[in-house]
């Protein structure tokens, strides 16, 4: 097993691999190694649930984000290292770097330098950090630790590889941390045991997850139909089983179909298949675009409330704005459609929603989506993304921060 003679020398000849695509942030993270007398350890950290977190409550390494006063990321490594667990890192722990790698569902360019630490080091933990604990190498490569598992992310559940720790947490490793650990094994001919059983979902793209959509969704009453497309519906009364359930759908309680309207299976289908694509806790469909948000905007607003909205909206969007919420006591406010932060200086006490569209229709201009989504759940109002123009395929609102 690995030593840490081993890893230094293999650093040592070792040069890092840079991305080739580019990422809106990038961050540095210190994988501390010890050798505890019989086998090498790595430092492993939960963190603290925290809201805007993309990592809250996950185990990791100590690290974060580069701020322009960082020299290199290195050192952004480094400093993190002291804020987070009140140990100081110097030249004389220095081992290498392994490859860098990117996010998988965020925009993150992530650096990995690797220490040695001795036996003894006492650390001291900021509010960022709730635990920290060593866990053995070896353990990590154990097969039964090495499972499928499931995580609710970005508002699905998704299938990932994973890392149960047992005596050490409850919390298993997995997403960047599993990566990094797996990049710098790769160097010493090392892996995880990758579970057989892992869903193909988790390594296609998404134009091919959609065509590898499940195909018996939309063929309720037929399970052992597989058809490309679901079979057309042609319908709009529907029966029910008891007069109790009748009664249960007119109250609106009815947990099942009580129209035509309402998500016969190959509305469903469609709204399963989009919620495959965007993310997402739950999908409705409208009959179009428009009836889609004026839905959306008369159900999160009432009188007297204010909301926000790019000027550079959808036509029929801002019209209704002006010309039909008006007449309901609903205020609203245009702002310039390349906004950021700066739209704190049009925040009322009464703004309850803010609407964006970036790329705007026609125009295109783009708003800085996280340093709008982050003021707004500062403050608690709702978020809304028209993503006509951007599509799924090439904007994720979900991971920017935005509500619905």
């Amino acid at each position: 097993m690995l030593n840490i003679e081993q890893i230094k020398n293999r650093l040592t000849d070792h040069q890092p691999q840079p991305l080739q695509q580019e990422s809106d942030r990038h961050a540095a993270v210190a994988m501390l190694l010890r050798d505890n007398g019989k086998e090498t350890e790595v430092l492993l950290i939960r963190r603290a649930e925290l809201d805007q977190d993309p990592w809250s409550g996950d185990l990791g390494f100590p690290g974060g984000r580069i701020e322009d006063s960082d020299p290199n990321p290195r050192a952004a490594a480094e400093r993190e290292t002291w804020e987070e667990i009140g140990f100081c890192l110097t030249e004389e722990n220095y081992l290498g770097q392994s490859d860098d790698l990117a996010g998988a569902y965020l925009s993150v360019h992530i650096s990995c330098f690797i220490y040695q630490v001795d036996m003894d080091v006492q650390f001291k933990l900021n509010g960022e950090v709730v635990d920290l604990f060593w866990v053995p190498i070896k353990t990590l490569l154990e097969p039964q630790r090495n499972q499928q598992l499931t995580f609710f992310y970005r508002g699905k559940n998704r299938n990932h590889p994973g890392i149960t720790l047992g005596e050490w947490s409850s919390r298993p490793l997995w997403g960047i941390t599993y990566r990094l650990l797996d990049n710098f094994l790769n160097l010493f001919d090392l892996s995880f045991t990758y579970p057989e059983n892992l869903g193909l979902e988790n390594k296609m793209k998404q134009t091919t997850r959609l065509i590898n959509f499940d195909p018996t969704c939309g063929n309720e009453g037929i399970p052992e139909l597989k058809t490309i497309n679901p079979p057309v519906f042609r319908a709009s009364t529907v029966l029910f089983d008891s007069f109790e359930d009748l009664t249960l759908a007119n109250a609106g309680e009815y947990q099942g179909i009580t129209y035509g309207t309402d998500r016969l299976p190959n509305q469903r289908a469609f709204e399963e298949a989009i919620k495959e694509l965007e993310g997402g806790a739950l999908t409705r469909a409208f009959p179009s675009g428009i009836s889609a948000i004026i839905n959306t905007l008369l159900a999160l607003t009432e009188s007297g409330d204010h909301i926000l909205v790019c000027d550079n909206a959808y036509g029929p969007t801002a019209r209704f704005c002006t010309e039909v919420l008006t007449k309901y006591n609903i205020e609203t406010t245009f702002i310039p459609p390349e906004s950021g932060e700066e739209i704190e200086t049009y925040i009322q006490s009464n703004t309850k929603l803010i609407f964006l569209e970036s790329p705007g229709s026609n125009t295109f201009e783009l708003q800085d989506i996280p340093a709008i989504t982050t003021l707004a759940k500062q403050r608690d109002i709702v978020t809304v993304l028209d993503n006509t123009w951007g599509t799924p395929l090439y904007l994720d609102p979900f991971a920017l921060g935005i509500d619905i």
